[in-house]
């Protein structure tokens, strides 16, 4: 019979029923959470590679549930103690079986000893718990010499140290339990805070958040410590290296749960891209034109003859636009600038929208109910009240920019995103730059953001999630992009 966890994981072949850490394919007793995140997506890795095989899809599954079981055990202090301590069990009637086998009238020869003193090492067994199991169970005959009479005593300081070493971690995660349980939702306690803030603003002017003036005071000396930019791109804004919130409590079900998200320090687009910066692109590398055969495409299709932009859009940002010619605009940005330019993963996208103050809009709050000033989108179900029917300038609502300066990220166009969209990403997804990626022929839905011109306020919101093939184009889809700085 075929042995699943070795063919589609790697797990050793003389392993037939693997723990949760030979599931992993990590050491027994890890407790770093970055590692045991990275094996996990190491081994999914390993899956997805069998995904078009109908032989393995329900097995497929059943691993992938539960390398998430796994993870999600000994990623959590209380539930992994609790799990060695039940595996530390099992491992115990297994050598009490090989005992009985070699027990012979009562009495264990001192080579059967030491081979037991072998897979009580091997099996990570205390040497007190192997020795009481010996004394109760046989008459033994122990090695010559002070080798033999010390086996047990010489590695119970050992035993001593692991023992109180457990209790700590048992205590700590009690208190931890309790300080968590006791507290507001985290959502709550930062709509609160981001409340307090607003009320102080003159009620007459644009909300601004704190973090913003913060980051405008301060911008100029974070720039100091990072990458050269090329002149032409000095609209470019630094986001530096650092946690923030991730996802919503209160969204959609493929926004939770809320996750803490370490991200590296990048420069990110203040802009959508424009027309005119995407003509260079077309103009340089002779690559098909935006265009969509559709009535309702009309006003937004470029010229087939000419190859440009409709009339007079040149600041405008340009849509009709696939994935896969963002991806293809990136790389020639990339060879032209000397830089590592990409598509914005997810988590750096919503960095960028919201800050590390979790802000349920780019702009904090709505304030006075004027959120039709903020951003350009459908609001009370016409376009126009904001002042244009669809698409409008880029930087055309300035009150709307994010924490740390951006422009646009609610409304005028949904922006791809480099991940793939997977519903329950956020239950799976590193704590450390995550991003989904999936092969494209076999799983075709990328990642978009941030709402459009042709949108309700629901999706303006700054955790909102959106979905489309990345070979299709779109009035309502358009992007910016990144300068990775490692």
């Amino acid at each position: 019979m075929e042995n699943i966890y070795h063919y589609l994981l790697g797990v050793s072949p003389k392993i037939k029923d693997p723990n949760y850490y030979e599931l992993l394919g990590i050491e027994e007793n890890t407790q770093e959470i970055a590692k045991i995140e990275e094996s996990y997506r190491g081994q999914i890795q390993k899956l997805q590679k069998f995904g078009n095989n109908p032989k393995y899809k329900e097995t497929i599954l059943f691993l992938k549930g539960e390398l998430r079981k796994a993870c999600h055990t000994l990623s959590n202090s209380t539930l992994r103690i609790e799990y060695d301590l039940v595996l530390s069990e099992e491992k115990v009637e297994i050598l009490e079986k090989e005992i009985q086998l070699l027990y012979i009238k009562g009495n264990l020869h001192p080579l059967e000893i030491q081979y037991i003193q072998g897979r009580s090492r091997e099996m990570k067994i205390s040497p007190v718990r192997v020795e009481k199991i010996l004394r109760s169970k046989t008459k033994i005959i122990p090695p010559k010499g002070t080798e033999g009479e010390n086996f047990w005593r010489s590695q119970r300081r050992e035993e001593i140290s692991i023992l109180f070493l457990l209790i700590s971690l048992a205590f700590l995660s009690i208190g931890t339990y309790y300080y968590f349980s006791k507290s507001q939702n985290l959502e709550k306690r930062l709509q609160m805070m981001e409340t307090r803030i607003s009320s102080k603003q003159p009620k007459d002017l644009p909300f601004v958040s704190k973090e913003k003036e913060i980051h405008d005071a301060s911008s100029s000396s974070l720039e100091k410590n990072a990458v050269a930019l090329p002149k032409n791109l000095s609209e470019m804004i630094y986001i530096p290296e650092g946690e923030f919130i991730m996802g919503s409590e209160k969204g959609s079900e493929d926004e939770q749960p809320m996750r803490k998200i370490h991200l590296d320090a990048y420069y990110i687009k203040r802009y959508e891209v424009t027309n005119q910066e995407y003509q260079e692109f077309i103009k340089a590398t002779q690559h098909s034109i935006p265009y969509l055969p559709k009535k309702e495409a009309e006003p937004f299709n470029w010229d087939p003859l000419n190859k440009t932009a409709p009339e007079g859009k040149a600041e405008y940002p340009v849509v009709l636009v696939t994935w896969a010619d963002a991806m293809e605009y990136c790389k020639w940005l990339s060879s032209r600038l000397q830089k590592n330019v990409s598509l914005p993963t997810e988590a750096q996208w919503e960095k960028a929208a919201r800050g590390e103050k979790a802000f349920f809009y780019p702009w904090g709050s709505v304030q006075n109910g004027s959120k039709e000033y903020y951003a350009n989108f459908a609001a009370g179900n016409t376009r126009d009240k904001d002042g244009f029917p669809d698409l409008a300038k880029v930087g055309s609502f300035p009150h709307g920019a994010s924490p740390y300066g951006c422009m646009d990220m609610a409304g005028n166009v949904s922006e791809w995103c480099l991940d793939s969209y997977d519903k329950f990403a956020y239950q799976e997804i590193p704590s450390m730059n995550p991003l989904v990626t999936k092969e494209e022929a076999s799983w075709p839905w990328k990642v978009l953001r941030g709402g459009s011109w042709h949108d309700s306020e629901f999706y303006l919101r700054t955790t909102h999630r959106n979905t489309a093939r990345y070979d299709q184009n779109d009035i309502r889809w358009g992007f910016r992009y990144v300068i990775l700085i490692k």
